[in-house]
Formats: C-alpha cells, structure tokens, sequence
C-alpha cells in the first residue's frame, strides 16, 4: 500500500483561504516552514524477512541472517533542509520500519561514498542499509544534498557542517513520519557509517552533544573508515605515487571548489585533459569504478605539481588545504561510546588515521574502543563493519 503526504505547508494557505467556515471559530495559525520539516513519503520497498535473510545471504551479510527477524516497510522521505546559502531546499532520503517489533530504537545509518545518482539510497532499487530494520530498528538513510530530491546540486562531499545538518534535519522528519504512522519508536539513537559515513556519523555525535536536542538522545556511535583528520589523510594519501581510488581525491577537491566558490581555476589544480574533463565525469552519470577507469592513478599526471606541493607541504594559503582542517572531525568529550573499525587492508582510508583518532579520543574519554576488522580491501571491509555495529547495537540493547 503507498502513502503519499503531498506537500500541505504549500497547499494550506489556498485551502484556507477558499473554506467557508461553519462557525466563528479564529483558524489555527499556519506554521512557517522550517528545516527538519517533513514534506511527504511513499513506500519504497516491502520485504517479508525470509527475502531479507536470502539476499543478505548471497549479498556476503551471512552472519547477518540469524539476526533478521522482522519483516520491513521502507519509505522514501522527502523533507526540508538548507543549502550553503542557508535557503530551504527539498532533501531526501529513506526511513525502514520492521512490521512486528514492539518499542523501536532508532539508528542513523550514513551511507559511504556514491558518485552516480542512482546509487543515492532514495533511489537504488537494492536493500542495504535497511536490512538494520529487520533486527527490530527504525533505520533512517540520507540521500546527502547533490542527490535523490536535491541531485540538482553538486554533492557536499566531505562538508562537515552540512553533512551533519541534512542528517539531523532527516532524523528529526522521520521521527514526525513515525508519529503519522502510528508507529512506537522511542528517542533512543545509534549513529553509524562507513567512510564518508564514518566521517558523518562522528560530525553528527558532535554536533548532537553541542545542540543537546531533547528528543534525540544517543546511546552509541560507531563509526569505521572514516577521513576524520583530512590533512593526516591526504598527507599519508601523498607520500605515495600512485593512489587507487583517484575519483575519491577528485570529488573532494571538486566538491570544494564548488561549495565554496574558490576564484581560481580548475587549470590550477587539475591538469590537462582533466581540468575540461573533471566536472563532466562526477556529475552523476558515471560510478566510481566507471570515473576511476577514466583518471589516472599517478598523482602527477592527475593533479598540478604546485597543487600536490602545496598539500605535501601542508602549505596553510591553499585554500583547498584550509578547507580540509576546517572540514576535519574535532576531538570531542562524549558520555557516550563510541567505537572505532578500521581494516589494516584498507588500500583507500589510511588504517592509520583511525589509531590516531581513537588514541586523541583516548585522551580525554575513557568510552572509546579500537577493533581491528576483517576485509581484503576498503569496500569489503564495509560489510564486516556494518555486521559489527549492529552486533554491538544489540548487545547495547540487551
């Protein structure tokens, strides 16, 4: 069955406006419309857990499949949030709620890095993420602006601020769906992510404890892979000269130059063909293995050699090297947990950078742990993580 909420806070001043009312009553005052507004849903998928266990068997999740108990109704959210201008915007993202479960906790799930539009959450037409659902969780995915409702606009990769704003402002849209939905979730919160997602997931569990919103209180974060000190990573990224996963070090650098309107050009940071090429290859169209087939994997032929100075010598003007510190996770106080996964055979995040993450946490909190994952690889890592999380998620729980 599909449920459709049609865009009301846009429709309500007409329907107002045209209704003879049949007594004297004053109208209600019509709310302006603010950020973590929901705007409408649809049903995107439903899965009986018997499906569940079978794809999360022949999709690697094995040890998954003892934990899969419920069947899943996956929504697809459309909701308001702000831009780098700070002007409302439509985002978008997915919500998954199991059929049969009493009271739910809630868990944010950030999704890793996507490059073509299709991959956006809202969109692929795969289970993933909300697999979580089955295990009795209310699950909440965002799209991320640059995709799904916002696709529009250039992907905020690596935006500290604004990965962590669109999320919040997701969560709080789908407490409001539960409640339309009469669904009894609680205002417990597990944060979680690889990667780009572990990178969001620990900018959010700051964020959270600075703004201390009352109706989402956190009971852990985890979080695996993630770019968390930029400058450590791309210095560790450099000292080699050739790097596998040049569509990554591309999009950041892009993404930059375009959220922030730098008034340089491309010319100056890529080098020929790609200068022409960049901006076309991550639009969307293509994968990451489809724009890595397409760039170099020697840095030098990629990128200018005064850009690739200028960020070996952690050269403080370069404005992409200013945008890197300011976007890097700071060293927070938590009355929370928070746990650390990395894969020593990552060959795309440096394990390195998460040892010195967790060991600057160590400093000042004593709820921090550090576990080495299983994984050939930094993609194939990202399951044995997410089978971590939710295994910890439930030993939390119980």
């Amino acid at each position: 069955m599909s449920f459709i909420l049609k865009r009301l806070f846009l429709l309500l001043p007409i329907i107002l406006f045209y209704s003879c009312s049949t007594d004297n009553s004053t109208p209600e005052p019509i709310s302006t419309p603010v950020a973590g507004d929901l705007i409408s849903y649809e049903v995107k998928n439903e899965y009986a857990a018997e499906d569940l266990k079978f794809l999360a068997s022949i999709g690697g999740f094995d040890r998954a499949v003892p934990l899969i108990k419920n069947d899943i109704t996956t929504y697809k959210v459309t909701y308001l949030t702000s831009d780098k201008y700070g002007q409302l915007i439509e985002a978008s993202g997915i919500v998954s709620f199991p059929e049969t479960a009493p009271t739910k906790d809630w868990i944010l799930l950030s999704r890793g890095t996507i490059i073509a539009s299709n991959e956006a959450p809202s969109v692929t037409n795969l289970p993933s993420y909300e697999i979580g659902a089955s295990l009795g969780y209310a699950i909440i995915v965002p799209d991320l602006i640059g995709f799904g409702d916002s696709e529009e606009i250039f992907q905020y990769y690596f935006i500290k601020d604004k990965s962590t704003e669109t999320s919040i402002n997701l969560t709080l849209a789908a407490k409001t769906l539960a409640n339309k939905l009469e669904i009894d979730t609680s205002d417990n919160y597990f944060l979680a992510g690889y990667s780009q997602g572990g990178f969001s997931s620990l900018s959010i569990a700051e964020k959270l404890l600075e703004s201390e919103i009352e109706q989402i209180n956190v009971l852990g974060c985890f979080t695996g892979a993630g770019g968390y000190n930029l400058p450590l990573v791309m210095n560790e990224i450099l000292k080699n000269e050739q790097y596998e996963s040049p569509a990554f070090l591309a999009l950041i650098v892009l993404s930059y130059y375009e959220y922030y309107d730098f008034d340089f050009e491309l010319s100056d940071i890529f080098k020929s063909p790609y200068h022409n090429t960049i901006q076309e290859l991550l639009s969307g169209k293509l994968n990451t293995p489809q724009v890595n087939n397409q760039l170099p994997k020697t840095l030098n032929t990629l990128f200018t050699n005064t850009f690739l100075t200028d960020l070996k010598n952690e050269e403080n003007s370069n404005p992409i090297y200013q945008k890197l510190q300011t976007n890097s996770v700071s060293i927070f106080e938590t009355h929370f947990p928070i746990y650390f996964y990395h894969s020593p055979f990552d060959e795309i995040i440096p394990y390195s950078s998460s040892e010195n993450i967790s060991d600057n946490f160590l400093k000042s909190n004593s709820n921090i742990f550090f576990e080495e994952i299983e994984g050939t690889s930094h993609s194939n890592a990202a399951l044995y993580m997410l089978i971590k999380s939710l295994e910890q998620i439930s030993m939390i729980n119980n």
